[in-house]
């Protein structure tokens, strides 16, 4: 294989594209040797160890960083909305019984969706998984004025009807409340407790069977959508979700690490078990949220970079809404618009995520700052090829790669200026006006 100069480029070639040349060809290198990589799997540890072995060749630090976790966050979704199905129809000869399940559903994913708690998943057997961290420590071993955390996950996707191309289409691109189904679903489970108790307080008024069904609607779809999927157990190469932002970690290393300041700590976190339900990240949250500080601490992660137009994600989150914090976004903003007449970077939006949640959402419930980008196809509202078996190294957009790369690039240069006191000392020095970066 070849490996990265610093620079980020490949030996004896110094055009900008071969950066994502090299690291396409490092993808097809990894599916060579771990074809399949699901969640808690062999393979999700050879995929993070050869990213490893990339960014130790560029004079890392890494570390490994066990946790244990259940592998299907379908299998949990099937039980979930299975138990409030079952709840509904039992209703009429146990209310009481069918409220407290209703209720314990919807608390239980409810606390899910925050990444807090884990209530009924705990039901799930949980297999070992891992972090992979790499550090390239401020000058002087030192606390950095800034952290700049780079983040993705190593683990690929599952497959099954729900992820058909047509279903994708239609409900992403969807005004209504089927855009958040999960969310329905659970609102939905939880306004059955009313009815429920309605049985034992007072007479069901005519027709409440049909309407209790009704109500129960979106959770038997979501029922039977994730309990397709966890049956078939199938799961997709994942090259560009999300071996492209496993990919761009050596890259990034290797154009950054030249630049950044002396008191800048960069981290490249490559966690498992994401599809899982962000296993990888809450392990990864929990570990850290006594070591590294909030103040200074940001995190870009990256969730598939090729595939569509590059998007920052914002909300994201299916019950409660989570946002970037508006400084990174003033940051996209301006980078958006360093590139007059350079259409690529001039399409970099928000994107609203509906339906399950990046790693970044782990950190943003806990109060971390940090921004999430995604490469979306503007026909189908998501990645295309997005967890179907044509997400393939041969299916990859070279240019659309780059150009993430490119932008990413350059909005962590101007998050490290921002939060160095060493280049704002050199700017207060040279003009003792008050900086404009705050």
């Amino acid at each position: 294989m070849h490996r990265l100069h610093r620079s980020g480029r490949k030996t004896g070639d110094d055009s900008m594209e071969a950066t994502a040349g090299w690291a396409i060809d490092f993808i097809r290198k990894i599916v060579a040797r771990a074809p399949l990589r699901p969640p808690a799997s062999p393979g999700e540890l050879v995929a993070q160890q050869m990213v490893e072995d990339e960014l130790k060749a560029i004079g890392l630090q890494t570390s490994w960083h066990r946790f244990r976790f259940h592998r299907s966050i379908y299998g949990n979704f099937a039980l979930h909305f299975g138990l409030a199905v079952a709840a509904t129809a039992v209703s009429p000869w146990c209310p009481i019984g069918a409220a407290v399940v209703h209720a314990l559903v919807a608390f239980s994913y409810a606390m899910q969706s925050t990444r807090r708690h884990s209530v009924l998943s705990r039901l799930y057997f949980r297999r070992p998984s891992q972090n992979l961290l790499a550090v390239m420590p401020a000058e002087g071993g030192g606390q950095p004025s800034l952290r700049l955390v780079f983040m993705g996950h190593a683990d690929a996707a599952f497959n099954g009807l729900v992820f058909n191309p047509a279903f994708v289409r239609s409900t992403m691109n969807s005004k209504g409340p089927f855009r958040r189904s999960i969310a329905l679903a659970t609102w939905a489970t939880a306004a059955m407790v009313a009815f429920d108790l309605l049985r034992v307080f007072a007479d069901p008024f005519p027709y409440v069977r049909f309407v209790e069904w009704a109500v129960t609607a979106p959770a038997i779809i979501a029922f039977l959508l994730n309990f397709d999927v966890y049956v078939r157990n199938r799961h997709v190469q994942g090259a560009n979700d999300n071996l492209t932002a496993a990919a761009a970690m050596p890259v990034l290393a290797a154009r950054l690490g030249p630049e950044r300041p002396p008191d800048v700590e960069l981290v490249f976190a490559l966690t498992g078990c994401e599809e899982a339900g962000l296993g990888g990240a809450m392990a990864l949250q929990r570990e850290v949220r006594s070591r590294w500080d909030r103040k200074n601490t940001v995190f870009i992660n990256m969730d598939g970079l090729s595939n569509g137009q590059l998007r920052y994600i914002d909300p994201e989150g299916e019950l409660f809404l989570l946002r970037p914090d508006r400084w990174l976004v003033d940051l996209v903003d301006e980078v958006r618009g360093s590139r007059p007449g350079f259409a690529p970077f001039a399409d970099v939006a928000p994107f609203d995520i509906t339906i399950g949640g990046t790693d970044m959402a782990a950190f943003q419930t806990a109060g971390w700052q940090g921004i999430s980008f995604v490469a979306i196809d503007p026909a189908t509202g998501s990645p295309r090829h997005y967890h179907t078996t044509r997400d393939t190294v041969d299916n990859l957009d070279l240019e659309e790669y780059e150009v993430s790369l490119d932008f990413i690039s350059e909005l962590a240069r101007r998050v490290m200026k921002r939060g160095s006191s060493a280049v704002k000392n050199e700017e207060t020095a040279a003009d003792p006006r008050p900086s404009p970066i705050s």
